[in-house]
């Protein structure tokens, strides 16, 4: 989706071992088959969560209208993480070259979102479900 893709980070929101939310920022990426990458430390709160549990969601959002802020349009995904590819290494690091700095430090660990659902909101009262697949679908065209 193009809200993936022109934003540079999104708000993580992990559970934690008090099976309470957390939420944290984060600098995402998108792997050559557009699922999303995220780089996390292992002695971060969300990246202790990430290794251990699993389960986050990202929400990426568009320009905001600070006069209507709940007509910012704003993608969550809902899903799992799982330990990246050898091959998602580069595209991270096109897209974040900040992380070069830090992206091979021992308790950094770079993980793919496994999409499980995901929810599409336009504008105030404006919201869909899209599927994972159509999420990928729709990646795939954006130039």
């Amino acid at each position: 989706m193009k809200l993936m893709v022109e934003s540079n980070n999104a708000a993580l929101a992990v559970i934690v071992s008090t099976d309470l939310p957390y939420s944290a920022l984060t600098a995402h990426a998108l792997a050559d088959d557009g699922v999303p990458l995220v780089l996390a430390s292992d002695l971060s709160i969300h990246g202790h969560a990430l290794k251990t549990d699993g389960r986050l969601s990202l929400l990426f959002t568009g320009n905001n209208d600070p006069a209507r802020p709940l007509t910012t349009p704003r993608l969550t995904l809902l899903g799992r993480a799982i330990v990246a590819e050898p091959e998602d290494r580069e595209p991270y690091l096109a897209r974040q070259p900040g992380a070069k700095l830090y992206f091979d430090f021992g308790d950094m660990r770079l993980y793919r979102v496994e999409i499980s659902s995901t929810h599409l909101v336009v504008g105030f009262g404006r919201a869909v479900s899209v599927s994972p697949a159509m999420l990928k679908i729709k990646y795939a065209t954006i130039p």
